[in-house]
């Protein structure tokens, strides 16, 4: 499954329940819109994940400590934040 939400221009925090809505999800892009926050730990738990895109959002804080949680991920995209 893949959530490819990119260029929209949406804003707010990104929702702590997204990994247990979307447990198997393998492509989260969600690159070049207004996104806020602290990059959330729950993503930790989507353990699917092939690919994250956050770029060029308004994130803050630093990457979760448990990403080595995420042992199927092979691309991660979080430039452009702050």
């Amino acid at each position: 499954m893949s959530v490819m939400v990119m260029y929209n221009n949406l804003y707010g925090s990104l929702p702590s329940y997204l990994c247990y809505c979307w447990p198997n999800i393998q492509k989260l892009l969600l690159s070049d819109n207004q996104f806020i926050g602290m990059l959330l730990e729950a993503l930790t738990q989507c353990k699917e994940l092939l690919v994250l895109s956050l770029s060029f959002n308004r994130f803050q804080g630093s990457i979760p400590q448990d990403k080595d949680d995420l042992q199927k991920l092979q691309e991660l995209y979080l430039g452009a934040d702050n």
